[in-house]
């Protein structure tokens, strides 16, 4: 049998870092003239985090995790409070990329499994390509999760210049290797880290969060910032978590930082989330140095919602929203997510404006000096960059509504108008529809640690303010000045006062009112009802209320889910496995057999 160190032509090592790599000038024949319009000269640099739960970012008021760069970033920009995205990793990345919901493109359900022949597919036009004619130099830095089977859905193949990363969904955050589960005794295993199309050998060894940082400084510091616009696409691995015999993994003396946190996983995953808010700090001091803040558009998102409470054997914190990742309460689609840029006229802003994960695609083609009228009439998306210059403090938005998820093979259907929110299914048969705080303070599933708590529809939820917020200044702890601040404070574009960052706090009014609502039990084929904007976290189901505000919004999400696509999604194939092509994830499939 074939070992990983057997063949020397399993040894096709690219340099991928900490070497030479001109990043800045990779062929393109599709390159137009980026002269004229000043629209055209702007960076626009997407910061995707995995996993990132929403009380797991100081702007929203975590206390045991500090995220002091993400935090000033946020701070200093437009802070997005009813921005939602997929509840699963593949269909967020088809949204970001195409402007589409994902049952346009046949990717919503489930995600691309490593050993799976199917992908994005090939006549969907994603953002790198709308903005290759405009002269922008087009790298990925990260996960892709769209398809690797072959080379023709590979990034390098879809309009990226360049890609330094993995194709699958997830690997092990030093060796790099990916495993796929076959049964519960045989797994395939197989290294998932590449420069463009070649493995990236060299790397193992070095944890993934600062392997995806120096990447993405090295392509800032090698940009020629006179001959071309930048699309830098930072797609991070944190906080998702790596293969289960060790899912949760960060350098030791960052974890040692959490001393204060007494469960060992969250203490962990504590680390990977300041592991992640460094990288951000890194791109930002990057961006200074090379004096290219002052017309750069950066966006931060989540995938989806963050992984608590055991899920994925990871230790995120939703709290208080409801639910997990893959779930379609608002703990699995509210996105963790702001805008920032010199560009905003108002900055420090927390923005109700309703927003999808598919409204960036249009938004930063907008900024990019693009018209509708330009782009494919069957987007889904909406431009939002000209209501963030113009009503940034306003909560109308260009979108009053958006259909959440419908996959009719989980049986289930989420959709939004105004701030009703109409859900039908569920997933898991309801296993992980509960409110599940951060370890530190207890979980629905842990309710030794938390006192004063009530009972409600089998779900433990507390009655206190257990996430209540202390401000870092004020609290008697240092005062933390971030490489954000720094930097920003340098290019003279530092926009806000540190006593005035104040986290968004989400209330969530009354837990228990006589004749407020009834038990919501997706599981019986009713669906529930719910205004988020009254009842964040969704303890009051209103169906029974407003049983016409039930029946219009069904039917206005029916219509919708009426125009879906069949889902693309293909069974386990075992050519895939890595152990014959020398233990590496690779395309195994020639595009005339890629269906049959």
């Amino acid at each position: 049998m074939l070992t990983r160190n057997e063949s020397s032509s399993c040894r096709n090592t690219a340099n991928a870092v900490g070497g030479h790599w001109d990043v800045a000038n990779e062929d393109d024949s599709v390159v137009g003239d980026s002269s004229g319009s000043s629209a055209l000269g702007r960076r626009t640099i997407p910061v995707q985090a995995q996993h990132s739960g929403w009380n797991d970012v100081g702007f929203h008021g975590s206390t045991a995790i500090r995220t002091p760069n993400i935090d000033d970033l946020a701070y200093s920009g437009i802070m997005l409070n009813n921005y939602y995205v997929n509840p699963i990793c593949t269909p967020s990345r088809s949204s970001l990329l195409t402007g589409k919901y994902p049952i346009h493109t046949g990717m919503e359900h489930s995600v691309i499994l490593e050993t799976e022949p199917w992908g994005l597919g090939l006549d969907e036009i994603l953002l790198p390509e709308y903005l290759a004619p405009l002269g922008y130099t087009r790298h990925i830095v990260g996960k892709w999760h769209l398809g690797f089977f072959q080379k023709e859905y590979t990034p390098t193949y879809r309009g990226f210049q360049t890609h330094f990363g993995y194709w699958s969904g997830k690997h092990d955050y030093w060796s790099h290797f990916s495993e796929k589960y076959i049964s519960n005794n045989f797994f395939m295993t197989g290294l998932d880290m590449r420069l463009n199309m070649e493995p990236a050998h060299n790397t193992t060894g070095r944890y993934t969060t600062d392997l995806l940082t120096e990447a993405a400084t090295l392509i800032i510091q090698h940009h020629k910032v006179d001959e071309s616009p930048l699309f830098l696409y930072l797609s991070h691995l944190a906080v998702h978590s790596a293969n289960k015999e060790q899912p949760l993994q960060a350098p030791k003396e960052v974890v040692d930082q959490f001393s204060h946190i007494k469960d060992e996983k969250r203490r962990t995953y504590a680390a990977m989330v300041a592991k992640l808010d460094e990288s951000v700090g890194r791109v930002v001091e990057a961006l200074a140095q090379k004096n290219m803040l002052n017309n750069t558009i950066l966006i931060f998102s989540t995938d989806n919602g963050g992984a608590a409470a055991g899920f994925n054997y990871n230790a995120g914190s939703n709290w208080p929203l409801r639910g997990v990742k893959n779930t379609r309460w608002e703990g699995g689609v509210k996105g963790v997510g702001f805008i920032w840029s010199p560009l905003l006229k108002v900055h420090g802003v927390r923005s109700d404006k309703m927003m999808h994960i598919v409204d960036w695609l249009p938004t930063l083609l907008s900024a990019a000096g693009v018209k509708r009228s330009d782009l494919p009439p069957d987007l889904d998306g909406i431009s939002m960059w000209e209501s963030f210059l113009e009503e940034p403090n306003s909560d109308h938005s260009p979108r009053s509504e958006m259909l959440i998820s419908h996959d009719p093979l989980y049986g289930v259907s989420v959709y939004r108008y105004g701030y009703w929110k109409i859900l039908n299914g569920t997933t898991y048969d309801g296993w992980w529809d509960g409110w599940y705080g951060p370890a530190e303070q207890g979980t629905s599933q842990d309710t030794s640690a938390v006192e004063n708590e009530i009972r409600i529809n089998n779900v433990w939820i507390s009655k206190s303010k257990t996430n209540e917020v202390r401000d870092a200044a004020a609290d008697g702890s240092p005062r933390i000045i971030s490489q954000v601040e720094e930097a920003l404070q340098g290019a003279g574009l530092w926009s806000y006062s540190y006593s005035d960052s104040i986290p968004f706090k989400i209330d969530c009014g009354q837990k228990v009112l006589p004749r407020m609502g009834t038990p919501c039990n997706p599981l019986h084929g009713r669906p529930c009802l719910f205004h988020i904007k009254e009842d964040p976290c969704e303890y009051h189901n209103l169906a029974d209320f407003y049983p016409n505000i039930v029946d219009s919004l069904w039917k206005r999400m029916m219509t919708i889910a009426a125009t879906a696509v069949p889902a693309r999604n293909q069974p386990h194939d075992p050519e895939a496995n890595p152990a014959k092509r020398c233990y590496l994830w690779s395309t195994w499939r020639s595009p005339e057999v890629a269906f049959s």
